[in-house]
């Protein structure tokens, strides 16, 4: 990805060989909003229009300026590589009865939306509060389909997908796997970071007691492509730049985005978006933990990490913190 800068510039690399640059001041919006791809130049004529259309429209529209910026001109599936394509293609739900695509991305209220998906596919539940054991539910993926069809559903199906703050998402993926009952995440990911990065490593590591200060040197040492999907960057997941989505939502606003894209759809009389399951609820961590936590983490490993999503913040539209304490003072009471 390339920005051509004519004013000051603050370049960021990734292990993984792909290179971002930030416009200071100018590649953030203050605002987070949401997405539709589409060729619009951001002229005075397209302002007004936006300032005449429903607000979730307009914020759509702004969105697309800000892409557009950061990407480029829109790009194919097709100039993706083996590996890049792979990630979407077998991260997209389809719905061919309603036309539907659904880029997931854990962490990011994804267990909600594969229910909602799996009730407008037709299966046998017709509630989504009725489904629990969601991710071993079959679905039918973008990468089970040829290339023809591919193309034909990206360039025909309306196409979703829903983020989050890049850290607030660590934060939630490191407590989530790795002081939770995920022996398999713990076993391939857990072990390993213990081994490498702790002082006076256990003979027999569980890997179910990871820091989070172990958990960012693994991130800050690791190639984002060997990232997994619960914290791969989503530029990388659902490949924004190259697929067109008609709708990107916050997490920060997950009620009121979610119930305004099915609205939108007119499917609110087939599906609602599900209320929070009281599992989370149970499992969250106060924010004073919180606070302890990220003290914790080096300002060397936190920058290293940072520099990792800086797509990600900038594409949409999450101020890129400077330090922890300025982190800490923004996103956490």
């Amino acid at each position: 990805i390339v920005v051509l800068c004519a004013v000051s510039c603050i370049q960021y690399g990734t292990n993984s060989g792909t290179e971002y640059t930030l416009v200071a001041d100018k590649l953030i919006p203050a605002h987070p909003v949401n997405l539709t791809v589409s060729d619009e130049k951001d002229t005075p004529s397209t302002v007004k229009q936006a300032e005449e259309l429903p607000l979730y429209l307009a914020k759509q529209r702004a969105r697309n300026v800000t892409i557009r910026e950061i990407c480029g001109p829109k790009g194919s599936i097709r100039n993706l590589t083996t590996t890049q394509a792979k990630y979407v293609l077998e991260h997209t739900i389809v719905d061919d009865v309603h036309r539907l695509m659904y880029c997931v991305v854990s962490k990011v209220a994804c267990s909600n939306w594969k229910r909602v998906m799996q009730v407008l596919s037709g299966h046998k539940y017709s509630r989504v509060e009725d489904i629990d054991k969601v991710h071993l539910t079959h679905f039918s993926f973008l990468s089970s389909y040829s290339p023809e069809e591919i193309d034909y559903r990206l360039n025909n199906y309306f196409k979703f997908m829903f983020v989050r703050h890049p850290l607030d998402r660590l934060f939630s993926a490191w407590h989530n796997k790795f002081h939770e009952s995920f022996l398999d995440m713990q076993k391939k990911y857990g072990v390993p970071i213990v081994k490498q990065f702790r002082e006076n490593t256990p003979a027999d590591p569980k890997g179910d007691d990871v820091t989070l200060v172990e958990f960012f040197k693994y991130l800050a040492g690791t190639k984002t492509s060997q990232f997994n999907e619960h914290w791969m960057p989503f530029v990388e997941l659902c490949q924004p730049c190259y697929v067109d989505y008609n709708y990107i939502g916050m997490y920060e606003d997950l009620e009121n985005e979610a119930k305004t894209m099915i609205d939108h759809l007119k499917l609110s009389d087939k599906v609602t978006y599900p209320t929070r399951q009281r599992y989370y609820d149970k499992n969250s961590v106060s924010e004073e933990t919180k606070k302890d936590e990220w003290h914790k983490v080096s300002p060397e490993s936190f920058q290293e990490v940072v520099k990792k999503y800086a797509t990600d913040f900038g594409l949409f539209g999450y101020p890129l913190p400077e330090n922890i304490e300025e982190y800490i003072s923004e996103r956490i009471q």
